[in-house]
């Protein structure tokens, strides 16, 4: 297996594989977003991370997940493209895991991504948190 220094690396070339036609290619998954790009999380827990604004808040946030799981394997992409040409709604499934534990961690999300120059201005990411809070049984 190939180390990364991008724990997201799965993530970013599934997406600039599938959306090569929404987004520019990028190395890192921060590299994927606009400068003052939005993240939203309709399911977050009460008390968890509801939204998170611009890159530098992104880079954070995505630091913080970093340090707590690891996301090994995308697979089960679909890409459904609508008829707004920056739009796409995309499926997938995330393998990975518990650093501190060991667990497995595997998530299905529906993703529904918009483009504006080249970067991602808005994700809209819907997942189980029933699943996260199996993963990491109640303690990241």
């Amino acid at each position: 297996m190939t180390v990364s220094s991008d724990p997201f690396a799965p993530v970013t070339a599934m997406l600039t594989e599938r959306l090569a036609s929404l987004i520019a290619p990028a190395t890192t998954f921060a590299e994927l977003f606009a400068d003052d790009a939005v993240m939203e999380f309709p399911y977050a827990p009460i008390g968890g991370t509801a939204s998170v604004a611009g890159r530098a808040g992104l880079v954070a946030y995505f630091d913080r997940v970093a340090a707590v799981l690891a996301i090994d394997r995308i697979s089960n992409v679909t890409v459904h493209l609508t008829r707004e040409s920056d739009v796409a709604i995309i499926e997938y499934r995330g393998d990975g895991r518990v650093l501190r534990s060991g667990r497995p961690y595997v998530q299905r999300y529906i993703s529904v991504i918009m483009a504006r120059g080249g970067r991602i201005a808005r994700w809209i990411d819907y997942w189980n948190p029933t699943a996260a809070a199996d993963a990491f049984d109640g303690a990241a």
